[in-house]
């Protein structure tokens, strides 16, 4: 835990929110530094509405 507040932005206040961010920018990192190709294509999901439905053949082209 000690280690996710270290890495945890100081402007984000409430602890849930830090402890949270902090462990997806931990996997996020780990995946980045695994695997540079499997990370960019993580990242490309984010081009999708909220609200967008991906299924199987659409997380594949993607």
């Amino acid at each position: 835990m000690a280690r996710l507040e270290t890495v945890s932005e100081p402007h984000h206040r409430r602890k849930e929110e830090t402890h949270l961010e902090a462990c997806l920018n931990l996997s996020l990192n780990a995946l980045r530094d695994d695997d540079t190709e499997v990370w960019q294509n993580f990242v490309w999901l984010g081009v999708l509405p909220d609200d967008a439905i991906v299924a199987a053949p659409m997380a594949a082209t993607l």
